[in-house]
């Protein structure tokens, strides 16, 4: 999987909706275009692309989905953001032909409950987060595939998953297995980076 942001002139949902093979799986496209519209923020949505080599289960599909979401309303209640998914189906891996989805999602940068200005992707603050998310996703659907995780000081560590020490005299990875219980809302993610 990658990860890949865009600036909000880049991207819209008519683009993501005029595609044959879109299929909204969360959020209303006219809602979503209606905030748009209305924002009278200079960047009024944020929009990001989760693109896969290949298709992956509904199961994977829905886990994957609800942990970005997570992470992207960073502790704000579930109607306080306006997230749009729409998959699309119309690409097809190079070498093997296997359909390869991409995930179009628009968030509104509006909260929703105070009407103020949210930035939901902010590349010196969020990058190690969201490359981070991205680098454990590729190591639980793609296991045998040596994962790499860069931050954006030019930091390399190597297999995210499983928990391996990163060399001799130094500390372990801030990962363990047990993220789940240590991780649990993107503040978490954000101390441990600053903390390591």
């Amino acid at each position: 999987m990658i990860f890949k942001p865009f600036k909000g002139g880049q991207a819209t949902v008519g683009y993501q909706m005029h595609n044959p093979t879109a299929k909204i799986l969360r959020g209303n496209p006219r809602q979503t275009n209606r905030l748009i519209q209305a924002s009278q923020f200079a960047q009024p949505y944020c929009a990001m692309t989760l693109s896969f080599e290949e298709s992956i289960s509904p199961v994977d599909e829905a886990r994957i989905l609800d942990e970005f979401v997570t992470m992207v309303r960073g502790g704000l209640e579930a109607d306080a953001l306006d997230v749009l998914v729409v998959r699309h189906t119309d690409k097809k891996h190079p070498t093997t032909g296997k359909v390869r989805p991409d995930y179009h999602i628009t968030v509104v940068e509006t909260e929703l409950r105070t009407g103020k200005k949210i930035t939901i992707y902010h590349y010196k603050q969020d990058h190690n987060l969201f490359y981070a998310w991205e680098r454990m996703v590729n190591n639980r659907t793609r296991p045998n595939r040596r994962s790499v995780y860069r931050s954006g000081r030019g930091c390399v560590l190597c297999n995210i998953f499983p928990f391996v020490p990163t060399g001799a005299g130094r500390n372990p990875l801030w990962l363990a297995p047990n993220w789940r219980s240590e991780y649990s809302c993107r503040h978490d993610v954000s101390l441990s980076f600053r903390c390591s």
